[in-house]
């Protein structure tokens, strides 16, 4: 992740202090970081047993990192749309598995353009996974008060954020794992 933010830097040094890096970058090392343990704290555990135990896994596994990218950008999309939401933890439920099967199911078309049917029969779920995705986004409509207008984020609490969410992950002590952790809570709420 590192080398291709130094690459992305490299080629394109504005690229790299753009919000839509920061947001692909912050989301992608919250995920990496954070999803396992956040996973862990909810009570998941190992992937094997019935399919429905699976089923329960993977969907942890969704609502893990939805979290762990929705706390970790929340200073940075207070920031740049001056807006906080809870509704990405429900829509990605959707979202997520949709986008999964709009990327692969497109490229199969692409690539199977040339076997007479095949398309045809690979465009269906495509056509249906990107309805559910277009229609997710409707939710907030529905929802308004998952969404919150805020101020601008400081620059002071988003560091103090960033700061206690590292001494959360780093620190071994539970007693000082709670103050970094209520110190993170703090900072995002004043923020």
């Amino acid at each position: 992740l590192l080398f291709a933010l130094l690459a992305l830097g490299l080629a394109d040094p504005i690229m790299a202090v753009t919000p839509a890096v920061w947001l692909s970058f912050g989301a992608t090392f919250a995920i990496v970081i954070g999803a396992e343990r956040i996973a862990s704290a909810l009570g998941g555990g190992a992937r094997g047993g019935s399919r429905w135990a699976r089923v329960r896994h993977s969907a942890l596994g969704l609502v893990a990192a939805t979290m762990a990218a929705e706390v970790a950008l929340a200073p940075i999309a207070a920031s740049v749309f001056t807006r906080v939401s809870l509704a990405g933890l429900a829509l990605n439920l959707i979202a997520i598995p949709a986008m999964a099967i709009v990327e692969i199911g497109g490229w199969a078309i692409v690539l199977a353009a040339a076997v007479p049917g095949v398309p045809s029969i690979l465009a269906p779920p495509v056509r249906w996974a990107t309805r559910a995705l277009l229609e997710s986004a409707r939710w907030v409509e529905i929802a308004p008060w998952l969404v919150w207008r805020v101020a601008p984020s400081s620059i002071v609490w988003t560091i103090v954020f960033y700061a206690a969410v590292a001494a959360t992950l780093i620190v071994r002590r539970p007693r000082w794992r709670l103050a970094a952790a209520g110190a993170a809570v703090l900072a995002l709420l004043v923020s």
